[in-house]
């Protein structure tokens, strides 16, 4: 992951020089309150959406993203990101084994029970990383 890092560094300081400008947009570090507070207002809206849905891919991919955000303290949206961050689950040792299993398993089958679904808003839905393990071991 200090390769993705790394790289993640490089691309928003690519961003911040070439690309915002570009379009009219001036670059603005957030400082830490309004960046908590945006992280907070989004999750909470996530939260909503995850709570609501009962499409498949839309859990998956709204748990995935809530997931990353509460372990990084970084938003990403997009289906191509959710993918290729949910593929990096296996490597970070925040998220425990059984998380990331469920989420497979919900990724590569069509028809699962509304039980799996349920435990997979749990998941999403986790305050932090300790609830997202204590969550995981007693399902």
């Amino acid at each position: 992951t200090k390769d993705a890092d790394e790289l993640l560094d490089q691309f928003i300081s690519h961003l911040e020089d070439a690309c915002l400008t570009l379009v009219g947009i001036p670059f603005s570090v957030l400082d830490k309150k309004a960046e908590k507070k945006l992280l907070t207002s989004r999750r909470q809206g996530l939260i909503d959406r995850l709570e609501k849905s009962s499409q498949q891919d839309e859990i998956l991919r709204t748990c995935v993203i809530l997931i990353y955000q509460q372990t990084k303290n970084l938003m990403i949206s997009g289906k191509t990101m959710t993918a290729l961050v949910m593929n990096l689950f296996e490597q970070e040792k925040k998220i425990p084994t059984r998380v990331t299993e469920v989420l497979m398993d919900l990724k590569r089958d069509n028809d699962v029970s509304p039980e799996l679904l349920h435990l997979v808003k749990q998941f999403g839905t986790a305050k932090n990383s300790k609830a997202l393990a204590a969550i995981s071991e007693t399902s």
